[in-house]
């Protein structure tokens, strides 16, 4: 029967079943749209961003200021800060993290020189190691470090523009001190390669010329030989954590998630010591989007409702005439004793 009625009103039942799925349409296209929206607006200032700073928003790093470790060792410090910032952001982040580094600092160290009238003096030195440098860079001249300490001598390599403006000469060892006025070296260091980064725009380089133009670059394993000594722990200075995310890949659905996860990390920092700092611009672009959300929600409401209310209204014409071409259908059921 009902089969029937429908095929004798095929033309009316899919005129209420197309207005039907236009208002259902409707509605759930004002999500979609929003998102897609904002997803797009949210690469376009990401990259915008990276423009007009020169810097990659997708950075999250971790700067951790080891001199003001306390009480504890400044390597039990840095490890203990080394923890939370392993624990991958990418969990709260969802997005894959295309890089990870670490860079760690010798601080209060330095080195002997002797002016043009033979007097020796000393000038402060830096040295650093990056993990992973190695396969990230070409050998300009020389060799690439040895990545451990051998009668005390430990390899160094450096850039071109730190070999220019220095008056270390390469192949030669130098005494490096831990502190201005010490008498007894800690270690000694000789450079032996001058190198450059194999591709300066890989995401690995965070800060490049922080890292190449002033320091002295060593192994790993040399580097904590050196620290691991009671007198050369007091040398680490600073140790820099840092994961490169694409942010192409980073929802705005997740902007809550991403902005939460990186509040409580960064109070986990904070809570070891007030000079830890943790960064990630991308984060301090998402905090606009929630209210960026919400306003666009309302904007698409007051546009969409009253085209809804007319397809409703559309559906209660179409629904009325149905009724109005069986209404002598209807009056036979009622004589029958049909109710309403």
């Amino acid at each position: 029967f009902v089969l029937r009625k429908i095929a004798s009103n095929r033309w009316k039942v899919l005129c209420l079943l197309a207005g039907s799925i236009l208002v259902v349409a409707m509605l759930s296209s004002i999500p979609i749209y929003t998102n897609g929206t904002l997803q797009r607006l949210l690469v376009k200032e990401m990259e915008q961003y990276q423009l007009d700073t020169a810097s990659y928003p997708g950075y999250y790093v971790v700067d951790a200021q080891l001199k003001f470790s306390g009480s504890d060792t400044r390597a039990n410090y840095m490890k203990r800060v080394g923890d939370i910032a392993l624990r991958t952001p990418s969990d709260y982040v969802h997005a894959p993290a295309t890089t990870y580094g670490r860079i760690l600092e010798m601080g209060s160290i330095a080195r002997k020189v002797t002016g043009e009238n033979g007097t020796e003096s000393k000038v402060a030195v830096a040295v650093k190691n990056v993990q992973g440098f190695e396969q990230k860079v070409e050998l300009l001249q020389g060799r690439m470090y040895n990545d451990a300490v051998v009668d005390g001598v430990v390899d160094a390599v450096v850039n071109e523009r730190f070999y220019a403006n220095s008056d270390m000469a390469m192949d030669q060892i130098y005494d490096i001190f831990t502190t201005l006025d010490s008498t007894t070296p800690l270690f000694r260091i000789r450079i032996v390669g001058i190198v450059k980064p194999s591709d300066p725009a890989d995401l690995f380089w965070y800060q490049p010329d922080a890292a190449l133009n002033s320091n002295l670059l060593i192994g790993t394993g040399a580097f904590s030989e050196i620290t691991g000594t009671p007198v050369g722990d007091k040398t680490l200075a600073r140790a820099i954590w840092y994961y490169a995310f694409d942010y192409h890949q980073i929802r705005v659905e997740n902007a809550e998630t991403v902005l939460g996860g990186f509040q409580r990390q960064s109070d986990e920092f904070f809570s070891f010591n007030s000079s830890n700092l943790a960064s990630f611009p991308l984060a301090n672009i998402l905090e606009q989007y929630p209210e960026r959300e919400a306003r666009l929600l309302l904007t698409l409401s007051i546009l969409i409702i009253p085209i809804v209310l007319m397809l409703v209204f559309y559906i209660f014409m179409i629904s009325q005439l149905k009724v109005q071409s069986e209404l002598n259908e209807i009056s036979v059921f009622q004589s029958r004793g049909a109710k309403r």
